[in-house]
C-alpha cells in the first residue's frame, strides 16, 4: 500500500538486547585517539534520560570499564570536557573501542557479539535509509513537474523496496527471538506486517524474555496485533453509516462471511480493490466498507463518491480513529472474516488484498 516516504522511520531509536551472557563480566578497553585527559562516563538510558553507571579517567585517548551485566544491553559512552557519546550495544565481553575523537561515527566496537547483531539491523536500515534518500529528490521534482507518470513509478518501486527492508529485518529477528531487538525491529515493521506474521514471531519468543520489563510496551503492541490474526474474535466495535442510518458492530458480521475494507476516498488502491470486492459480492460475501474522512471535502462528496462508485450495494460506513486503534490498521487494507465472526486473513499490499478477495 501507498506509504509516503517522508515518514519512513529508522528501526528503533532505543536498542536493547537479552541473549545470554558469553562470560559472567564485561571489559571495555577503548583508545580514542584526539580525546583529551579528563573523566569518561559509562551510561544506560532511564526514563529521564542517561543514567551514569560508571566512571573511568581517559589517559592519552586510553580508558577501561568493568562489570557485569544480568542481559545484554545498551550503554552510551560520554564525555565531561567535551560533546559527543558511543553507542554500544553489550554483552559480557573482551570489548575494544577504537577510533578518533575528531570523527566519532566512525569508532568501531569490536569483540561484543551483541553490538555485531545490532550492527547487522543498523546496515539493512542504512542501506534502506539510502535508498529513500536518493529517491526524495525525484519524487519532488517529479511532483513539481506534476508528472503523476513518474510519481506513481517512484511509489511502486518504493513498495517492493519496503517489502523487501521489512522481510531482511524479519528474517534477521527470527535467527535470534530471544534478543530484545529483535522484539522492537519486528514491532517498527508491524504496519507492513500482517497479524499473522506478528504472531508466528510472537510464539518463538521466549517465555522468560516476554516478561523483562523493558520490552513491555512493545509487547503489548505485538499482542495486541496478534489477537487480529487467523482465528481470533473480531474485538469489539460500533459504526455508523455514511449516512446514520444503520449501525453496524461486531456482532453484525456473525453468520455470514465478510471482507472488511478499510480506506479514505481518495486513495488510487481503490479503482483495483472495488472491482474485486464487487465480485466477491457476487459471490454472496458481505461487503463492509470502512470509510476513513481525512477532510471536510470528504463529507460534502460522500453520497455522490457512493453513488459514483456504484458502492450502494455494500455496507458503507464511517471510519473512527477509535476503530482503526482497535483492529490495528492503517488504510487501506482488508480484513476476511467468517461466519463465526474470526479472523481469517489481512491484506496489507494491493495485490495480497486481490488475492485475499478472490479466495
Amino acid at each position: 500500500m501507498k506509504r509516503r516516504l517522508s515518514t519512513i522511520i529508522a528501526i528503533c531509536a532505543v536498542a536493547l538486547l537479552a541473549a545470554s551472557c558469553n562470560s559472567d563480566k564485561f571489559t571495555i578497553k577503548a583508545d580514542i585517539a584526539h580525546l583529551a585527559d579528563q573523566k569518561v562516563f559509562l551510561n544506560r538510558p532511564g526514563l529521564h534520560g542517561l543514567e551514569p553507571v560508571d566512571t573511568a579517567e581517559a589517559v592519552d585517548g586510553k580508558f577501561i570499564f568493568k562489570g557485569k551485566l544480568e542481559t545484554n544491553d545498551y550503554r552510551i559512552i560520554t564525555f565531561e570536557d567535551v560533546s559527543g557519546e558511543i553507542d554500544l550495544y553489550m554483552d559480557n565481553s573482551n570489548i575494544k573501542v577504537e577510533g578518533d575523537y575528531v570523527a566519532l561515527d566512525s569508532v568501531k566496537v569490536k569483540g561484543s557479539p551483541a553490538m555485531d547483531y545490532y550492527m547487522k539491523f543498523a546496515e539493512i536500515a542504512k542501506v534502506h535509509n539510502d535508498y529513500v534518500k536518493s529517491k526524495l529528490s525525484e519524487l519532488q521534482e517529479a511532483q513539481l513537474a506534476d508528472d503523476s507518470v513518474k510519481v506513481d513509478a517512484i511509489f511502486e518501486e518504493y513498495l517492493v523496496r519496503q517489502k523487501e527492508y521489512v522481510r531482511n529485518n524479519f528474517d534477521l529477528a527470527k535467527t535470534r527471538p530471544g534478543d530484545m531487538i529483535s522484539v522492537f525491529a519486528v514491532v517498527n515493521n508491524s504496519s507492513f506486517s500482517t497479524p499473522d506474521e506478528i504472531k508466528a514471531f510472537y510464539d518463538i519468543i521466549p517465555e522468560d524474555v516476554k516478561v523483562d520489563p523493558r520490552i513491555g510496551e512493545a509487547l503489548t503492541q505485538m499482542e495486541k496485533i496478534c489477537k487480529l490474526s487467523k482465528g481470533n474474535p473480531v474485538p469489539e466495535f460500533t459504526l455508523y453509516s455514511y449516512d446514520v442510518e444503520k449501525t453496524v458492530t461486531n456482532d453484525s458480521l456473525k453468520g455470514k462471511t465478510s471482507l472488511v475494507y478499510i480506506t479514505t476516498p481518495d486513495v488510487k488502491e481503490n479503482d483495483v480493490v472495488y472491482p474485486q470486492l464487487h465480485k466477491a459480492a457476487e459471490k454472496g460475501v458481505d461487503i463492509l466498507l470502512v470509510m476513513m474522512l481525512t477532510s471536510e471535502n470528504h463529507y460534502f462528496m460522500y453520497d455522490e463518491y457512493v453513488k459514483d462508485n456504484g458502492l450502494e450495494g455494500f455496507t458503507v460506513l464511517t471510519g473512527t480513529e477509535e476503530f482503526v486503534e482497535t483492529v490495528g490498521a492503517v488504510t487501506p487494507r482488508v480484513f476476511a472474516v467468517d461466519k463465526d465472526g474470526k479472523f481469517t486473513g489481512t491484506a496489507i499490499e494491493t495485490d495480497d488484498g486481490v488475492e485475499l478477495v478472490n479466495k
